[in-house]
């Protein structure tokens, strides 16, 4: 038999996101909004255009074949966006449960709901924008990741000993 190699090696720590850096960034949400989440996104574009006036914001249409519309690798995803990171930060949350997180060079800001979404936003425009204990130039280091997961009376549903989530 052979060992195998030790897989447990730490893992980089990611260097914060500048204030300078977030001309590089762009402001994604979802194409189709109520006006609700309009109002809270248009919010948060304000308060980050007053941080760094570079930062665009775009829904999150794209072409491949558009470089206009690409995927961009600097981006802060609103929403359920169609974005992989997206997919990935809402997996491992219930329906009412929001937050926060760094992806690789992309901050996911969501939940589920459009409420959720909006609750999201309120936190992070309270808790990261307004924060006044970050090293001087610091715009987002992922120890500022945050979910605020509810408690919900049901956890699961068993149709034949499966959970309901499972059947389409």
């Amino acid at each position: 038999t052979t060992e195998s190699p030790d897989t447990t090696a730490p893992v980089p720590e990611e260097s914060p996101i500048l204030i300078a850096d977030l001309e590089k960034y762009a402001l994604i949400r979802l194409e189709k909004v109520t006006s609700g989440l309009l109002e809270m996104m248009n919010l948060l574009n304000q308060k980050l255009k007053d941080i760094n006036s570079g930062i665009s914001y775009k829904d999150d249409f794209y072409r491949e074949d558009v470089p206009m519309y690409q995927i961009g690798e600097f981006e802060i995803l609103v929403g359920n966006t169609n974005r992989e990171e997206t997919k990935t930060f809402l997996a491992g949350l219930r329906y009412q449960d929001y937050g926060y997180a760094r992806i690789g060079n992309k901050i996911v800001i969501a939940g589920h709901s459009e409420e959720a979404t909006e609750n999201a936003i309120s936190k992070f425009l309270n808790s990261v924008l307004r924060a006044k204990d970050k090293p001087e130039g610091v715009f987002y280091s992922s120890e500022y990741d945050f979910v605020k997961k509810l408690d919900y009376n049901v956890n699961t549903i068993l149709l034949d000993n499966t959970a309901i989530e499972n059947y389409r």
